[in-house]
């Protein structure tokens, strides 16, 4: 009996020391928050997002999967997180294959890592966001796309593709980074 009463008071010793926080808040960062704390899509601001979107233009077919992933436990900062993945299709024959193709029909990985793409926020809800984009057929990770509704829609977005800023650091001896991508860096996306 001692010992249920203790893991009783335990149990509620870590309930009460963990929070749950609105994710991109600015009640408080990473760094202040403790040990089992929850950044939570409380507000639902990664749901317009959600979903496939595609754009076709001529044969080229561009085919992106956005997913919430929700209540991810981070080993290395011990707190959880919902945040988005995505994968994307590329074909340029109108869909017969696919120059690249990351979008699992099954399952995708369920971690900040191993996808395509991957956001932990959303600044500006209903409006846009930004995922880091790593390009498969370069193999080069320093890209952000960003989607942002066209006005007055929420069924069609603007895609821009970039290279992040400040992330083109080389040793010497090393090639020189690769600034393009085998994907066009500007169309329009319609959710599916």
């Amino acid at each position: 009996m001692k010992s249920i009463l203790i893991l009783f008071i335990a149990l509620i010793s870590i309930t009460a020391s963990s929070q749950v926080v609105e994710i991109c808040s600015s009640e408080i960062d990473d760094d202040d928050a403790v040990i089992g704390t929850y950044f939570k899509d409380i507000n639902n601001t990664f749901t317009p997002f959600l979903g496939t979107w595609q754009s076709i233009n001529g044969n080229e077919i561009i085919t992106f999967k956005i997913e919430k992933i929700t209540h991810f436990y981070n080993t290395e900062t011990q707190m959880y997180e919902d945040f988005l993945i995505g994968n994307y299709n590329y074909s340029q024959d109108g869909g017969t294959t696919n120059i690249i193709h990351t979008i699992n029909p099954f399952a995708s990985l369920e971690t900040p890592t191993g996808n395509a793409m991957y956001s932990s926020c959303v600044l500006y809800p209903n409006a846009k966001f930004s995922m880091t984009f790593y390009d498969v057929l370069l193999d080069k990770g320093f890209g952000l796309i960003t989607f942002e509704f066209l006005p007055g829609s929420t069924t069609q977005m603007q895609a821009t593709l970039a290279n992040e800023q400040g992330a083109y650091g080389y040793f010497v001896g090393e090639p020189e980074p690769n600034f393009n991508f085998s994907i066009p860096t500007s169309f329009v996306v319609t959710k599916l």
